[in-house]
């Protein structure tokens, strides 16, 4: 009763992706000879932790800091916008913006879920033409 109380509320979900984003921790610092990502992959990690923060997905939020190694603190919108060549104009992250740009009426799927049969966490970005309504 007392796990499903705790599995209902998403609070063992918490504690496993805190967990997890430990062990990532961990094995960064013990990981001294990994080199560090280039300028474009920290913006685009940057983007990434934007537009899951900005959906409530904190477990892959949590799990995305240690693994890619996102700065603490975080970069700014404004400075993130500059980088990217985007504007900050609303509230809704940038990568929507550059869906926007493409023209090809796409949307952005985001599926994360850390199983419950193994204890691993995964995120998946798909791209997807939206239905045109008549």
């Amino acid at each position: 009763a007392l796990k499903g109380c705790l599995e209902e509320r998403g609070v063992l979900d918490e504690v496993r992706a805190q967990v997890r984003a430990s062990i990532f921790t961990c094995l960064d610092k013990a990981d001294t000879g990994r080199p560090a990502p280039p300028p474009r992959n920290a913006v685009m990690n940057e983007l990434i932790a934007e537009y899951l923060a900005h959906n409530g997905y904190k477990h892959t939020l949590a799990t995305l800091g240690p693994e890619v190694r996102l700065p603490s603190p975080r970069m700014g919108r404004q400075q993130l916008a500059s980088l990217s060549g985007l504007q900050a104009t609303s509230d809704e992250p940038l990568l929507y913006q550059i869906l926007d740009s493409t023209g090809q009426n796409l949307s952005l799927i985001h599926i994360s879920e850390p199983t419950r049969l193994l204890s691993i966490s995964y995120a998946v970005f798909c791209l997807k033409k939206k239905k045109k309504t008549t």
